[in-house]
């Protein structure tokens, strides 16, 4: 992916909403760019984290509740500084079906 300076908001949609209790949440981005800097949205304080990368990967803290909408969304950004390309990143996630 590639942009100009600003700020790109990616929301990814998770299956069986309301039906999972997630425990786990991980984000990879192989290639982040040069000058960006990629946050999550933490709906339970309302404000945008800085995600810290380690070899392409981040832990979210416990709980993931705060960062995943009603069981139904993850919400990340890629702010830019100026032009630049770099990876989307990805989620995963890992939990429990409620019965």
């Amino acid at each position: 992916m590639s942009m100009d300076k600003g700020e790109m908001q990616f929301e990814f949609a998770l299956p069986m909403p309301g039906k999972i209790d997630y425990t786990s949440l991980k984000l990879q981005q192989n290639d982040p760019g040069q000058r960006t800097k990629t946050m999550i949205w933490n709906f339970t304080e309302a404000k945008w984290e800085d995600l810290i990368w380690n070899n392409g990967e981040v832990q979210i803290p416990e709980p993931v509740s705060n960062y995943i909408l009603n069981g139904t969304v993850v919400r990340v950004a890629v702010n830019a500084e100026e032009w630049s390309s770099f990876d989307i990143p990805k989620i995963s996630l890992k939990g429990q079906v409620s019965p």
